[in-house]
């Protein structure tokens, strides 16, 4: 069994607040909020555009809400700025203008807007509305992450890791992972999880890959959940227990991490540390050969061939062998061959 590796650069934009989250409303009720944007003041104009957006208090009115987001925004108010770009960015209740979405961001980053200038260093990092620029996009997530940015500290800490951009420096990755991992975002404690279980950038030390895998894990990160579970099945730097070991791939199997349900099925049909359930085993190898894993599409086969947990059905062995056999797997294409010469 293997831990899986780190996680790549987060890859998701901030989500825009607009179209999500409601803002406490600026004035004591909504009639004032809306006489004060009337008269222009902008932090009102940009309150009242959420309600507008979320329809709480107000008929819900996308139009407006971008009408008072403009309003707002050309008014230099940083967080309306930010809004308009991520409208731009995504198309919502504007027309799609990567280039616009820049702009704004700039206008709100200058200001010290941190989401702003995480969403410019992801757009640099990409090449989104901009030409793909490492140093900008160092730069921009640097701004950020000095302001208690998590997601920025933690594409920090994938640059330095990586070598992305900035010459690779494991002890600078770690700095940056602690300080998202702290304030405790998921793939920073994963990838400090990783670190430290391989030695990279710090002293090997397995009781604190095992702490901040549980950290991550505790959150729902499914590849934290996996390793852990790794951890427990194989007893590094733990008690080797595989009850914890199938707990752990059972959280991470249910939201559909591959590596975990096949592991999971392995421990079914051998037998170990639970009640040997060839059926179960062919449940979880189904789930991961659905996904395209080859070794789970030929154990499929071999059960189908041997009659473990389904019906004996040679056709459909032949079928999961010829997907492995199609995923790369020699001995998938052998049994194939196997089974059609003896049809």
């Amino acid at each position: 069994m293997h831990l899986s590796k780190k996680s790549l650069i987060y890859k998701l934009m901030v989500t825009s607040l607009i179209f999500g989250l409601v803002t406490p409303v600026l004035g004591a009720d909504l009639a004032t909020t809306k006489a004060l944007a009337e008269r222009g003041n902008a932090a009102a104009q940009y309150d009242l555009a959420i309600l507008y957006s979320a329809g709480t208090g107000v008929r819900q009115d996308y139009d407006k809400a971008v009408e008072l987001i403009k309003k707002s925004a050309n008014q230099g108010y940083a967080n309306a700025q930010y809004e308009l770009a991520v409208l731009y960015s995504d198309g919502d209740g504007v027309s799609q203008d990567y280039e616009k979405a820049i702009e704004w961001y700039l206008k709100s980053a200058n200001q010290g807007y941190s989401p702003a200038q995480y969403n410019l260093g992801f757009a640099y990092m990409n090449g989104k509305g901009v030409r793909q620029d490492y140093d900008k996009a160092r730069s921009w997530y640097l701004k950020a992450a000095n302001q208690g940015h998590e997601e920025s500290q933690y594409n920090l800490g994938v640059l330095y890791a990586d070598g992305v951009g900035v010459r690779q420096d494991y002890e600078k990755a770690i700095e940056w992972y602690l300080k998202s991992a702290n304030q405790g975002y998921s793939p920073a404690q994963y990838n400090l999880g990783f670190l430290y279980g391989k030695g990279d950038g710090a002293r090997q030390d397995y009781d604190k890959a095992r702490s901040w895998y549980l950290k991550a894990a505790n959150q729902g990160l499914a590849n934290a959940q996996y390793n852990l579970g790794v951890l427990y099945a194989d007893g590094i730097g733990v008690r080797q227990d595989y009850e914890k070991a199938i707990e752990w791939y059972l959280k991470s199997a249910n939201q559909g991490y591959v590596l975990a349900q096949f592991n999971l099925a392995n421990l079914y049909s051998e037998d170990i540390g639970a009640k040997q359930s060839y059926t179960q085993a062919v449940k979880w190898y189904l789930e991961a050969a659905k996904q395209g894993f080859p070794s789970a599409q030929y154990n499929l086969g071999y059960a189908y061939v041997n009659g473990q947990g389904v019906s004996q059905d040679y056709d459909k062995a032949k079928y999961w062998y010829g997907k492995a056999c199609d995923n790369g797997m020699q001995s998938g294409c052998d049994s194939y061959r196997i089974i059609k010469e003896n049809e």
